[in-house]
């Protein structure tokens, strides 16, 4: 068995080495590195035309956002899982593919979905433990970071696997809420008890948190199918707990954070 990483970029010349350090330093070698960038202009269609890398796929052209970007990297992918690890992201250590695999292979029947726990980075470069909610959780959160999740391809590709673009801040969580409703044997989803990724923290959903909330509103009613009065709750619980987590940083990190 083997996996796809998928890379999304967009002028992020120093995060995307990162990634590709944390991604050509793995002890196992079934994997291609999916790299799809929005037209850069810091030097990265430079770089990546002259890496020496076999296991490098990779496109540099306009795109309509991140989202869209992820679905030029699913069309390309062949291997039998993916995963999605954006520039900056980085795998939680040398070893990560090749301890998914052994657990994977350990498996009577190949799961549909895998997902672990996650280290997320502040900007003080502080690393926090995430750890992963039961999956069931997903109608009132996104329950681990997206770069902890893996999804077997050819089972995504039967219900045309894809992140669908109305939603511009939360169409990570819309992907993960179509993907997942499609699962009728939950013996097929795989919880790992580890921290799959390192994740820095402040990206596009952060930024426009207010807005993300109100897509999720609508991914909750337009996809999970729960009532309006259910998805209101929801987005007013999630409303003041941003404001908490504004004003009151240290706060928040101690409800949901260990320490790593």
């Amino acid at each position: 068995m083997s996996f796809s990483i998928i890379t999304v970029c967009y002028n992020d010349f120093i995060g995307l080495k990162n990634t590709y350090g944390s991604i050509k330093n793995q002890t196992i070698a079934d994997f291609e590195w999916i790299v799809v960038d929005g037209a850069s202009t810091d030097g990265t269609p430079a770089w990546l035309s002259g890496l020496n890398e076999p296991k490098l796929k990779w496109s540099s052209e306009p795109d309509k956002g991140i989202f869209d970007a992820m679905n030029k990297g699913i069309a390309k992918a062949t291997r039998e899982y993916l995963i999605f690890m954006n520039a900056g992201d980085e795998f939680n250590g040398d070893q990560m593919l090749e301890k998914i695999r052994d657990i994977i292979e350990r498996q009577e029947k190949r799961p549909y979905f895998i997902y672990g726990d996650a280290i997320d980075i502040t900007s003080a470069n502080k690393s926090l433990l995430k750890v992963a909610k039961p999956y069931p959780m997903f109608y009132k959160t996104m329950f681990t970071s997206h770069q902890a999740m893996l999804f077997n391809r050819a089972f995504g590709l039967k219900y045309d696997m894809h992140y669908p673009l109305q939603y511009k801040y939360t169409g990570d969580y819309a992907f993960i809420a179509l993907y997942l409703r499609n699962i009728n044997d939950k013996g097929r989803i795989l919880r790992l008890g580890f921290p799959v990724c390192r994740f820095s923290l402040g990206g596009t959903n952060e930024i426009h948190r207010f807005k993300a909330l109100k897509e999720d509103y609508r991914i909750r009613i337009e996809i999970m199918g729960l009532s309006g009065i259910k998805a209101f709750a929801l987005y007013l619980l999630h409303y003041f707990h941003t404001i908490l987590k504004k004003n009151i940083p240290r706060l928040t990190q101690l409800l949901r954070y260990k320490k790593v």
